[in-house]
């Protein structure tokens, strides 16, 4: 079964190399199955990392080659930056032991859907993206890592749901 880790990272600045993860919202699925979603937060200056990989070596066994996660995320560079990063700063250099490569990026799914319509939106924001598809927002819930994961999470289905067009 296809085991998929939905992320979300709230991050206290946009520097992989020297800004800190303080939140991961997550939604583990086994095929189309929710097992376990949640949330890690830190404060500004702890490490996360011990409590990713702990979350992480509950999900998969990384010593098996076909066990691992496939990363789904909105803007997914932001958030394998910044994981890759971490994983490196914690002297673990075995990123791919845990998720294949490449990682799925849901607004590119938003992106290449989008070249046809006629009607775009302004911008390709999560909130804007989720708002065109009809997903209800709660913008003062916006920028929380366990928010962001579950509209992500909603506007996937909807478009694995739509075919394109």
């Amino acid at each position: 079964m296809t085991k998929r880790l939905f992320i979300d990272l709230e991050t206290t600045g946009l520097d992989n190399k020297n800004d800190q993860i303080t939140e991961f919202g997550y939604i583990y699925k086994v095929g189309k199955v929710i097992k376990k979603r949640g949330l890690i937060k830190v404060q500004v200056g702890e490490n996360i990392y011990p409590e990713i990989i702990k979350l992480l070596n509950t999900l998969i066994d990384r010593f098996n080659k076909e066990d691992k996660l496939y990363f789904l995320a909105y803007n997914a560079h932001f958030d394998t930056d910044f994981m890759r990063e971490l994983f490196l700063k914690n002297g673990n250099k075995f990123f791919g032991a845990y998720f294949y490569t490449p990682s799925i990026d849901i607004m590119q799914i938003v992106a290449d859907r989008m070249m046809s319509n006629k009607v775009r939106p302004e911008n390709f924001k999560l909130n804007t993206i989720c708002k065109y598809y009809k997903i209800p927002v709660i913008e003062n819930k916006l920028h929380s890592a366990d928010y962001d994961i579950n509209i992500t999470h909603e506007l996937y289905k909807i478009l694995k749901a739509k075919k394109k067009n």
